[in-house]
C-alpha cells in the first residue's frame, strides 16, 4: 500500500518529553485493534513517537483516520501515560503582532469615520443653501444645471451588465476506473461506488474497504481480512487477522501473531515469522524481527539492520 503523506506537516523541532524506550514502542506493539495499526503503518506512522509528535488535528492527516480511532489510540495514549503534542497558547494579556494590527485598524477605522462625519455634515450644510419649492404637494430641488443634471440622472439609471457565472469543470464522461470509485457507507458497512453513473459497484458489505491495487482491494469482514477484485469476487479468503494493499505484487498479512507476505493467488511468498512489517518500496520492506527492524528483500532476505 502507498504510503500516505499529510499535506500539513507537523513541529520539526517538538520533543516529546517521554521516556525515549517508551517513544520507540513500535504501533504493532500497542494495545489497539489490528483495524487501527494498518491505518497508523500504513500511513507511515510506525512508532508512539511518530503519534504523540503530532496534534490530535494533524493525526487526522492519516488516510483512512476517523473519530472512532481517535477515542481508540487517546485511551492507549492515558494509559501509557503519554499524550498528543500540546500547542501552548498565547498568555492573556499580552498584545501579539495580529492584535497590534488589529488595533491599528480600528483606530484608523475611527478616524476614517470621524473624517466621513464631517464631510457629511459639509455636504448637509451645502443641501440645506438649496433652492427647493413645493409644487402639486411634493418638494424638488431647483433645476440649476439644466440640461447636464438630466444627462448624469440619465447615466446613473443605465443598468449594470449582467456577471457571467463562473465556468463549472466538465464531469468526466462514461464509467470510472476502480482508481476513482469513491468508498460510501450504509448501516455501518462500507463499499464502493462509481460517481459519474451514482451505482453501486461494490455492495456496502464490509466493516472496512481500502483503496484497488493492482486490481484487489482489502476488505475486513467479521474481524478478517482478504481480498477481492473490481466484480466483488473473493479472491483471497478472509483468514487474516490483518492485511495491507498490494503493492509490487505483495500483500503484507498477518496470521497467528505474525507476519509474511503473500502473492495475489494467496500463495506464501515470505513465512510468518515477524512481530511487525511495512509494503515493499524499491523491491525492500522493513520488518521487526527479534525485537530489531530490518530491511528485506523479496526473497526474505535481510539486507539491512537498524
Amino acid at each position: 500500500m502507498a504510503f500516505y503523506k499529510p499535506h500539513k506537516k507537523q513541529r520539526q523541532n517538538y520533543v516529546p518529553p517521554y521516556d525515549k524506550e517508551l517513544l520507540s514502542k513500535p504501533v504493532a506493539d500497542l494495545n489497539i485493534s489490528d483495524a487501527l495499526k494498518e491505518v497508523l503503518i500504513n500511513g507511515f506512522v510506525t512508532d508512539l513517537c511518530a503519534i504523540v509528535k503530532r496534534n490530535e488535528r494533524e493525526i487526522f492527516g492519516v488516510k483512512f483516520f476517523n473519530k472512532k480511532h481517535l477515542t481508540e489510540l487517546k485511551k492507549e495514549l492515558t494509559a501509557l501515560g503519554v499524550d498528543f503534542r500540546q500547542d501552548p497558547r498565547e498568555p492573556e494579556g499580552s498584545l501579539s503582532e495580529k492584535s497590534e494590527k488589529e488595533e491599528a485598524f480600528r483606530q484608523q477605522s475611527s478616524e476614517n469615520i470621524s473624517q466621513n462625519s464631517v464631510k457629511n455634515r459639509d455636504i448637509d450644510s451645502r443641501k440645506a443653501n438649496k433652492p427647493i419649492f413645493a409644487e402639486n404637494g411634493k418638494n424638488r430641488t431647483k433645476e440649476i444645471f439644466g440640461d447636464r443634471a438630466k444627462a448624469s440622472a440619465s447615466t446613473q439609471k443605465q443598468a449594470k451588465p449582467a456577471l457571467k457565472p463562473a465556468p463549472v469543470a466538465a464531469r468526466p464522461a462514461g464509467p470510472l476506473t476502480e482508481a476513482d470509485w469513491t468508498k460510501y457507507t450504509r448501516n455501518g458497512r462500507w463499499g464502493y461506488i462509481d460517481p459519474s453513473t451514482n451505482r453501486i459497484k461494490i455492495q456496502p458489505v464490509y466493516d472496512e474497504i481500502f483503496a484497488f491495487k493492482e486490481g484487489l482491494a482489502c476488505a475486513e469482514k467479521s474481524d478478517l481480512f482478504g481480498y477481492i477484485d473490481v466484480d466483488s469476487n473473493v479472491v483471497i479468503p478472509f483468514e487474516y487477522e490483518l492485511g495491507m494493499s498490494f503493492k509490487e505484487g505483495l500483500a503484507c498479512v498477518t496470521k497467528n501473531n505474525k507476519t509474511g507476505f503473500i502473492d495475489k493467488e494467496g500463495t506464501v511468498v515470505i513465512d510468518f515469522r515477524f512481530e511487525a512489517a511495512m509494503s515493499f518500496e524499491d523491491g525492500v520492506a522493513r520488518v521487526k524481527e527479534d525485537g530489531k527492524w530490518v530491511d528485506i528483500d523479496k526473497n526474505g532476505v535481510t539486507v539491512k539492520v537498524y
